[in-house]
């Protein structure tokens, strides 16, 4: 069990992570709602997708590839619920539990918390100054054992002012 923060009340409220698939009609109906990845298509036969819920449904999905042979865990989409965008957002911290359960993820896999993603170039800054990752190679970034274990600490531990 993880914790994301209703923006107008500021409650804490219940959410949990869990592995899902999700098919063409759901992702037809998804785009409908505003998401804007098609997530029924995995970037790799490999990809694992996690959605973050709570009783509301669906906040935020995130895809990834486990690379054991480089010791590596990939992010291929990480996105919000229509909803949880902008300034009239409904719940804050949806992002960063999403990828403190990947980090989480990648030092269970052996891979010490190593994690890259290539994020689209509006986005560099917020993933540096929001999320602690480091500029990589081919416009990509990472996130190195320290990285990822704050993020564990803060999102999956609960320690949002750290």
């Amino acid at each position: 069990m993880v914790k994301i923060q209703h923006i107008v009340t500021g409650e804490m409220v219940d959410a949990h992570v869990e592995s899902v698939s999700i098919s063409q009609s759901d992702a037809r109906g998804m785009q409908i709602e505003g998401w804007r990845f098609d997530w029924s298509y995995p970037a790799n036969p490999a990809q694992t997708v996690l959605a973050l819920k709570t009783f509301g449904g669906i906040q935020g999905l995130i895809g990834f590839t486990r690379h054991p042979e480089d010791y590596y865990t990939f992010i291929h989409l990480l996105e919000s619920a229509p909803a949880n965008i902008g300034h009239k957002k409904k719940y804050r911290f949806v992002p960063g539990v999403l990828l403190g359960t990947v980090a989480q993820d990648a030092f269970e896999a052996g891979f010490d918390g190593y994690m890259t993603l290539k994020p689209k170039t509006k986005l560099y800054d917020l993933y540096i100054d929001t999320y602690g990752a480091e500029m990589f190679v081919n416009g990509m970034v990472r996130f190195t054992a320290s990285q990822s274990a704050h993020l564990i600490h803060k999102y999956i531990g609960g320690n949002y002012n750290e």
